[in-house]
């Protein structure tokens, strides 16, 4: 027999007002799981799958489906709860946002590890979010009533764990800044050639952020799950195939983080992060990564994806890397070295060699950051700058 199903009250503004329905993740409470209007079947919702130690967060248009395809595939079967949030006003974009700030504060909160992947939620707007939002703080507080978390909004938005953590709801700019730097990244290995793809800016501009999202990212393209929400609309879930998690296979990924507290920081986050670990981060003196020339300043940040071979590879040079497009207070020369801009002047993806950059104008986000790939060859359009 299927145990009772509960359901609480989240109490938004009026007219939001949503429920939480909570049972058990076992074959017989999800059969057993019924709402007479349906929307168990053919409305937008967001759930959680959680045990003692870990959680997942998902929507669907599909709550029951979407459970037996969990069920099914067998990646969440040591998860024993399902909460299932259901509001006669959501709609895709609503859940979207809900399922990122969700995932956002159980990764800050730490008590629970997050099983989710980054397929790229941008913090896109629309139509009344900010009152939709009002709903989804009353929905974390009764979440953390039920023991989901162990802090509140303001402790854990104050905390490294929320601040540093990859699961992050990107800008317009920041997403298309990485999506360059993947697809140029995953082009290059599958041609067998090398580059390198650098992000400048200054303090503020979100480098650090978009070092640590990228890592996350590539970790999951690499260690894809064809059952992990196939029916997410996500900037990302384009990259999430066989092809391309093959071509990251025997790669080691890591991040070089000069400053010892930011990398303690990093290092924190990427424990608790599946897929991610502490041996990741990485200081400039235990960095495989050649030091040669002065090609990065000391406040350099490298992500760094090379193959098992031990073979170093060589420094890009600065002597020959252009851009065409820059903004005020960040350098950008052709002369053989480079000023810092800020304590974290420079990110930088590194999979191998080059001598030229390329520059993706379109990638400046913030005014103050953008991206320069390498070789000097467009991407897009195949011919030479």
């Amino acid at each position: 027999m299927a145990e009772d199903t509960s359901t609480s009250d989240a109490a938004g503004p009026q007219g939001f007002g949503t429920r939480i329905e909570h049972f058990a993740f076992d074959r017989a409470s999800i059969d057993g799981w019924h709402d007479p209007e349906d929307k168990h079947r053919s409305w937008p919702v967001v759930y959680t799958l959680n045990n003692e130690r870990q959680v997942y967060v998902g929507e669907s248009m599909n709550a029951l489906g979407r459970m037996h395809q969990h069920l099914d595939s067998g990646t969440k079967s040591g998860l024993r709860a399902v909460r299932i949030m259901v509001n006669d006003e959501f709609n895709k974009s609503a859940c979207l946002d809900l399922e990122s700030y969700l995932i956002r504060l159980f990764s800050g909160d730490g008590g629970l590890q997050v099983l989710n992947r980054n397929a790229g939620v941008v913090d896109a707007n629309y139509f009344d979010r900010a009152r939709y939002q009002k709903t989804f703080e009353e929905i974390f507080e009764q979440l953390r009533e039920e023991g989901l978390f162990d802090k509140r909004i303001a402790q854990i938005e104050n905390s490294d764990l929320f601040k540093l953590s990859p699961f992050k709801a990107l800008n317009d700019d920041q997403a298309i800044a990485i999506e360059d730097i993947v697809e140029g990244l995953l082009e290059d290995l599958e041609a067998g050639q090398t580059s390198t793809a650098v992000i400048e800016g200054g303090p503020g501009t979100g480098k650090t952020i978009v070092a640590i999202y990228l890592l996350k990212l590539l970790t999951d393209i690499r260690e894809r799950n064809d059952h992990d929400n196939p029916d997410a609309e996500l900037l990302f879930s384009d990259f999430f195939v066989a092809g391309n998690a093959e071509l990251l296979q025997g790669r080691r990924l890591g991040l070089v983080v000069p400053q010892q507290s930011l990398r303690a920081s990093v290092q924190k986050v990427f424990a608790k992060t599946p897929g991610l670990s502490r041996k990741m981060v990485l200081s400039p003196r235990t960095s495989p990564m050649p030091r040669k020339r002065s090609t990065y300043s000391s406040s350099t940040r490298h992500i760094g994806s090379r193959s098992t071979d031990p073979r170093p590879t060589a420094p890009c040079s600065t002597g020959s890397e252009r851009s065409t497009r820059h903004s005020p207070g960040t350098a950008r020369t052709g002369s053989s070295s480079h000023r810092s801009t800020g304590s974290s002047a420079r990110v930088a993806t590194r999979c191998s060699s080059s001598t030229k950059a390329r520059a993706f104008g379109r990638s400046t986000y913030r005014a103050r950051c953008s991206v320069r790939y390498a070789p000097e060859r467009s991407r897009r359009s195949g011919t030479t700058r």
